[in-house]
């Protein structure tokens, strides 16, 4: 069906499989016309992701023809726009989207400044978050999470810790605050403290599984524990074999012990299960 395709894709898209999602999405549309706006903006989204910038605009435009009121479109058109460092087709689209679906703004800013943390644009990333999403209180929760995200990002760790747990106070069942948390207390090297948020986002999402055994293998490792980063690895691996990271992180712990061969072998393991070459 329809939705089986796209679910298959959002997983694809999710974990990076990106010709994998395209052909999904498109076969979702295909059976479904109503699909077709937000397949094309999440197309557009992964051409970005692949510096493919024309055919971005171009799939973002046309998830807009097939429905002016999709908010879909329009974020995947500011996408390009901050791409491209034209803040004036992001204000253009902002304002298009307000006069057609006032009621999407919030979810528009919030999407916008996620994308400005992607990037690496912390300042104008807390700038949206502090001026839009804070205000809205359907996001509050999230906007703090995010911001707290940002500031860490920063090292101003203090400031961070602070505006995490007011996400908490705003929404104790936040499991991605829970996750932030925990990426703090990597940052600080609190190994009990990165256990207990990662075990109290894992209980909320357990889908986070895997990132979790990332953090927690981290900071076992820069506690100089390599038999629990190991494990927390290999468990990783285990969960998503398919996941390119958690092979990189065990690659490089046997190459920090000078066990090349070990390495190796994982690298070897990697490029089987992921596609990737160590060569």
């Amino acid at each position: 069906t329809a939705d089986a395709y796209l679910y298959l894709a959002m997983l694809d898209k999710d974990e990076e499989n990106w010709n994998d999602a395209v052909t999904n999405y498109l076969k979702a549309a295909e059976i479904a016309s109503d699909f077709a706006s937000f397949v094309y903006a999440q197309i557009a989204e992964i051409y970005l992701e692949q510096k493919d910038y024309e055919n971005a605009a171009e799939l973002a435009k046309r998830s807009i023809l097939f429905d002016a009121e999709q908010v879909d479109g329009y974020l995947a058109l500011a996408y390009f726009g901050i791409s491209q460092d034209n803040e004036k087709l992001v204000q253009k689209v902002k304002e298009r989207l307000q006069s057609i679906a006032p009621d999407r703004l919030c979810d528009f800013d919030c999407a916008l400044g996620d994308y400005r943390l992607k990037r690496g644009e912390y300042e104008r990333a807390k700038q949206v978050y502090c001026d839009y999403c804070i205000k809205c209180s359907s996001k509050k929760a999230d906007a703090y999470v995010h911001l707290g995200l940002t500031l860490l990002k920063q090292k101003q760790y203090g400031e961070a810790s602070k505006q995490l747990k007011k996400a908490l106070q705003t929404d104790s069942t936040n499991a991605e605050a829970y996750a932030a948390l925990g990426q703090l207390y990597v940052a600080q090297g609190e190994l009990k403290r990165v256990i207990d948020e990662y075990k109290h986002a894992v209980e909320l999402e357990p889908t986070g599984k895997y990132d979790a055994c990332l953090e927690i293998g981290t900071a076992y490792e820069t506690k100089g524990d390599f038999h629990s980063a190991t494990q927390q690895y290999r468990e990783a691996i285990n969960l998503s074999p398919w996941r390119l990271e958690a092979y990189l992180n065990l690659a490089t712990l046997f190459v920090e012990q000078d066990q090349l061969e070990v390495a190796k072998e994982i690298y070897r393991q990697a490029k089987d299960s992921t596609g990737y070459s160590y060569s």
